[in-house]
């Protein structure tokens, strides 16, 4: 049985919502709404404006109170006796509307589908998604909807050096009021509790959070997403918040609702709270009506993909427990790091995911005539260790010699403000292959607005994120290994020949920003959600136009 069988005050209830622009010469602001719900009815008392009913999975009767144009605050008080305020902004009514849906479905201009309607599942749906969450929210993560996991977030903004706002010490305060005078060292992982202890992630009222813990960053994007939809009857597709990694990390039992102090039975360790999960994605009827491949998990760590992923090894790793690893990984719909490289995808269906870039080397985007002065042609910093498979391109690397400014070094360790300051001054990054055909460093250059010279083969299209919407030629110049073991010195023609084709250094400038704005979460007027919706809906749904990257033959070692 479901947990939600057990909450008390669970009948289902219809939400209204009601919103109309002011029509006329100029539309100067939103209508000041002031509306109260009647479950019974679903009329709207106050206000007189047309309603758009919703139903909803929330046991939480809402009212919209009035606000500016700037946003709206929705209040409310749910069944279970624990109120839910949250602050959106005025276009996530519009998220409940079904009449703008057709819009968000028309192609774009090229012909490429838009982003689909998406929900996104919460403890508010089953406590088994935020079993993650359950040592930072000991005493709220039985229930805590997605605004609850955003307030306690540790790694929300890029520009706030990966910090959320509301990661604080009033979201410590606001967890323990969740539970007056409890002792928490009667809590189930005291032993492991450690007041200042972000590495481990065990601080009250903050959720750890890592650069490769990326559905976090999805999240925080796409909460106001357009084709977001609060209605799970209406989705298309379904995410999955829940980070595998997290909860790999979070070796701890989780406290019991009601009675913290015990360990909640299913959710003592992270095999446990595997299986918990799939025991939920498995009981919705969504999973069986339209299929695994429409919840989407989003994991770009190197265990996930299919050359290392197995039943055994995921078990071993804490990971997943085998049962998640047979009836969820191997059916769900996953963005992962690359796609079909080495072996055939194991899991459901795979769209490749970017990693997000290191904070410190985020730059903001800057317009062709100031990206032009930056002074190095080239740059390539790297750890001087052994790689699996890029060792034989580096000797020749550094022998060559470039008639234009460049950094091409290798170092045990390297100045991190040095090596920010040449990196946001490079035109060109290069990017080889090392462990595996991809790099964080192509996703480093991507985010400092540095255009990528790629020696290695496979990066495309099998590392390659959202390739069937991007053209990466556009932004990337590829030489072939074995060319360039052949004759090294077409390195440096190809440099010569770009940084004095003014013309095309503007075109790929161009493309450089789209591709950003395509793959990073954390810049301004990014569309990474919408790539993301539109590579996992057409590689991975019934009649996706894309198709995964063909498998090729095994790896070569060197």
């Amino acid at each position: 049985s479901s947990w939600r069988d057990s909450m008390p005050g669970e009948a289902e209830e219809r939400q209204s919502w009601a919103c109309r622009l002011a029509s006329g010469a100029s539309i100067a602001a939103l209508l000041t709404l002031g509306l109260v719900l009647n479950q019974n009815s679903g009329n709207v008392i106050a206000g007189s404006l047309a309603n758009l009913q919703q139903p909803t999975t929330n046991s939480t009767s809402l009212q919209v109170d009035a606000q500016s144009e700037a946003g709206l605050t929705i209040k409310g008080q749910a069944n279970d006796g624990f109120s839910d305020t949250r602050e959106v902004d005025a276009s996530s009514v519009e998220q409940a509307n079904p009449q703008i849906d057709s819009a968000h479905h028309a192609p774009d201009e090229k012909g490429r589908p838009q982003a689909p309607r998406f929900y996104i599942l919460s403890g508010r749906d089953h406590p088994a998604f935020n079993g993650d969450l359950c040592n930072s929210l000991p005493f709220s993560w039985h229930r805590a909807s997605i605004d609850d996991r955003l307030r306690n977030s540790g790694c929300r903004m890029y520009p706030t050096r990966n910090r959320f706002a509301g990661c604080s010490n009033q979201s410590y305060k606001a967890e323990l009021r969740q539970e007056p005078g409890f002792d928490l060292q009667k809590l189930p992982m005291a032993g492991r509790l450690k007041k200042d202890d972000g590495e481990l992630g065990y601080k009250i009222g903050c959720v750890f959070c890592k650069v490769d813990y990326d559905v976090d960053y999805f999240v925080e994007a796409a909460v106001r997403h357009p084709s977001r939809v609060l209605d799970p009857e209406l989705a298309e597709l379904f995410v999955v918040p829940f980070s595998l990694q997290r909860n790999k990390r979070l070796g701890v039992p989780c406290p019991r609702r009601g009675r913290p102090s015990e360990a909640e039975e299913g959710y003592s360790n992270p095999k446990e709270r595997t299986n918990r999960l799939a025991d939920a994605l498995m009981s919705m009827k969504q999973w069986s009506s339209l299929g695994p491949k429409a919840f989407v998990f989003i994991e770009s760590n190197w265990h996930f993909s299919s050359w290392a992923a197995s039943a055994n090894s995921m078990a071993s790793l804490q990971l997943m427990s085998t049962f998640f690893f047979n009836h969820v990984y191997r059916t769900a719909t996953w963005g992962l790091m690359e796609s079909n490289w080495d072996q055939r995808d194991r899991a459901g269906c795979v769209f490749i995911h970017p990693w997000q870039p290191k904070a410190h080397l985020l730059h903001e985007d800057e317009n062709f005539e100031t990206w032009m002065k930056r002074k190095i042609g080239l740059f390539w910093r790297y750890y001087s260790r052994k790689t699996a498979a890029g060792e034989i391109l580096r000797p020749p690397l550094l022998k060559l010699r470039f008639p234009f400014e460049h950094v091409i070094s290798t170092a045990k360790m390297h100045n991190r403000s040095t090596f920010t300051s040449e990196i946001w001054n490079s035109k060109f990054c290069l990017t080889l292959q090392n462990d595996d055909p991809a790099s964080h460093r192509f996703y480093d250059a991507l985010g400092s607005l540095c255009l990528l010279v790629v020696i290695s083969e496979k990066l495309y299209p099998h590392f390659s994120p959202f390739h069937q919407l991007l053209d990466y030629s556009s932004f990337t110049v590829n030489i072939q290994e074995r060319d360039f073991l052949k004759n090294p010195q077409i390195l440096v023609k190809t440099m010569l020949s770009l940084l004095n084709d003014r013309a095309r250094l503007k075109h790929m400038h161009k493309a450089m920003i789209e591709a950003r704005h395509a793959m990073i979460y954390v810049i301004g007027q990014h569309a990474a959600v919408n790539y993301t919706l539109r590579s996992a809906a057409g590689t991975c749904s019934p009649g996706g136009a894309f198709h995964p990257p063909t498998p090729w033959s095994p790896k070569r070692r060197r």
